[in-house]
């Protein structure tokens, strides 16, 4: 039993406000309600915070940020949200998506002009259903960058951090309001800490089995390639206390995990021109139209196996993307001279990738696109020597979870909020609807830090009119 009641809690120390997680939305929860003056107490369940974030690319998307303005970039909170429900084929929830569209542009700059967090506009990345160039990274182009950012934010903010706290139950009142947690340490000392309000920021159920088993049972056998931590807590407590779910079924997928390595190869690698074959030599897809559904496809291959194929030149072109050049500082990528050595080395048939190369140098640069509606440029065709990448499909994280209203608190099945619980990030329903091809690249990070500055207002605001508190600014 996860959730205990509240009565048998013998609380140690109490916080304000508590927040499960130390990830994106945690912390950035964490800085919108220490701005408000709340205390926030973050409990982590590692000995040092890892997580999603910080295996992510940590890119957001935004529209209309100082920094898009600034590269001259016409975009705007109305395009991203067509985009959001373009990509989900109308299935995504259009007010959660709306709210993205509309604070995602304000978030990106709360956190860079407020909290100095260093993330800049990708003026040349324009792809993958975003109509225009709206990707923000930061310098390094990395997760753990941007994690750590955000913890030395939080840190200047006076946010406390509490790491190996493993939170394994909730205290609450027949009612459903939360009263505290209680945490184990590696050691077997259990602890109880008391709150006024709580916020759930644990992410996802990638790494917990059994409920993948349950909710995307297609998926449940595929490498999970995310924190071995996400084993779907937040999601668990707040269903324990009558929570509504949502969209429970989609999964974000990747259909190019370098095999068998675990390297994520960039879906730009597609954009210079590659493509993917099976284990015969047939191409199975349009590569970058739809990236999460890649994942779906691959993991519907005999064997799971597929081959991405490159050329010289664009092998060189790639040669400047850290994870292709890890990829081949690893020897993943193996080299063949000839079209008799690549066929030695993916197992292909020669009829079959004979016939796949001549299809693309057929459509290159006529503008016709394929039997999957790809186009080719006019240097598409492939010349030797190659380059062949065994990958497989992995699973990122889950897109289902918790629903909640317009302040961030979890909501019941007739739309009642909990009295004090709040939750964001991978915890809540995602944008892309019930499959997995609805989702947009960047909502993982985007949904964690707009949620996260909303549910911190939210839960600042609660917290203070609980104690009689004023807010500071």
């Amino acid at each position: 039993m996860s959730i205990l009641p509240a009565s048998e809690a013998e609380f140690f120390a109490r916080s304000t406000i508590l927040i499960i997680g130390a990830g994106a939305c945690g912390l950035t929860a964490a800085l919108a309600a220490r701005e408000l003056g709340a205390d926030v107490l973050i409990l982590e369940r590692d000995a040092a915070p890892h997580g999603n974030t910080s295996l992510s690319q940590g890119t957001l998307y935004a529209a209309g940020t100082s920094s898009q303005i600034l590269n001259g970039v016409q975009d705007s909170s109305d395009i991203l949200f067509a985009d959001l429900m373009a990509q989900s084929a109308g299935s995504g929830d259009p007010i959660l998506s709306r709210y993205v569209a509309d604070n995602a542009g304000r978030t990106v700059d709360w956190l860079v002009e407020a909290h100095r967090i260093p993330l800049a506009h990708l003026p040349e990345w324009a792809a993958f259903g975003h109509s225009c160039a709206r990707l923000h990274r930061n310098p390094s182009l990395t997760g753990a960058e941007l994690h750590g950012a955000l913890l030395r934010a939080a840190s200047d903010m006076g946010a406390d951090l509490v790491t190996n706290a493993r939170a394994v139950a909730l205290f609450a009142e027949e009612d459903g309001t939360v009263r505290g947690v209680r945490i184990q340490r590696p050691d077997g000392l259990r602890e109880d800490i008391g709150c006024d309000v709580m916020i759930l920021a644990t992410n996802g159920y990638g790494a917990n089995k059994q409920m993948l088993r349950r909710f995307a049972p297609t998926m449940a056998d595929t490498r999970y390639f995310g924190w071995e931590g996400n084993e779907g807590d937040g999601i668990i407590w707040g269903m324990e206390l009558g929570g509504a779910l949502g969209d429970m079924t989609s999964v974000q997928n990747f259909g190019a995990l370098a095999e068998p390595s675990g390297i994520m190869l960039s879906y730009e690698i597609y954009s210079e021109g590659a493509i993917q074959i099976d284990r015969d030599g047939r191409r199975f897809s349009h590569e970058i139209e739809d990236i999460s559904g890649q994942g779906d496809r691959v993991a519907a291959l005999p064997d799971q196996l597929s081959w991405v194929l490159l050329d010289e030149r664009r092998h060189r072109e790639l040669l400047t993307r850290g994870e292709y050049r890890e990829a081949i500082e690893l020897g993943i990528a193996k080299r063949a001279e000839t079209f008799d050595e690549l066929v030695s080395i993916t197992g292909a048939r020669p009829d079959l990738l004979c016939d796949t190369f001549r299809e693309v140098e057929l459509l290159a640069g006529t503008g016709t696109p394929d039997r999957f509606n790809r186009v080719f440029p006019a240097d598409g065709s492939f010349h030797a020597p190659y380059y062949a990448i065994r990958v497989g499909p992995a699973l990122l994280h889950t897109l289902g979870g918790l629903l909640i209203n317009s302040e961030g608190r979890v909501i019941r099945e007739d739309g009642r909020p909990l009295p004090n619980l709040f939750a964001g990030g991978g915890v809540i329903r995602n944008m892309a609807g019930p499959n997995s091809s609805g989702y947009l690249p960047g909502s993982g990070l985007t949904l964690a830090c707009v949620t996260g500055r909303l549910i911190g207002q939210s839960a600042g605001r609660a917290a203070l009119l609980r104690t009689g508190k004023s807010a500071t600014v």
